[in-house]
């Protein structure tokens, strides 16, 4: 293993994650689907504005699609609301949502563990 090695290969997946507050939409429609909606608009235009930006627009066409491959939005709704401490309303006991933390868009990165598994063996 040379120490010029980068962890771009051990990335499954860069998700752009789109969370909304519990707010029913002012129709009285379904809150759920509403918001479903606008946090995939939310990812989704954070994605977009990644895809705008210099380092994409000037990379070579495989690092172009490498990028396409990786990177993904998507919403959640109101799914992974938050509370004022910063944690899920669902998985925690005070379930008052704070509707401006719940507001946000979140990164995750998801890795090839195995990949991830190997490198570490090897590094041993």
């Amino acid at each position: 293993m040379t120490s010029d090695t980068t962890y771009f290969d051990y990335i499954k997946e860069i998700r752009i994650e789109g969370h909304a507050d519990t707010k029913p939409p002012i129709n009285g429609g379904d809150s759920y689907l509403y918001n479903l909606d606008l946090s995939s608009k939310r990812a989704a235009s954070v994605l977009k504005y990644l895809r705008e930006q210099p380092v994409y627009k000037k990379a070579s066409d495989k690092d172009k699609s490498r990028m396409d491959f990786l990177f993904t939005s998507i919403g959640f709704s109101y799914s992974r609301a938050l509370n004022d401490e910063k944690n899920y309303v669902h998985l925690d006991s005070n379930k008052i949502v704070n509707d401006a933390l719940s507001r946000r868009v979140e990164f995750r990165i998801v890795t090839s563990n195995e990949k991830l598994i190997n490198l570490s063996c090897q590094l041993c």
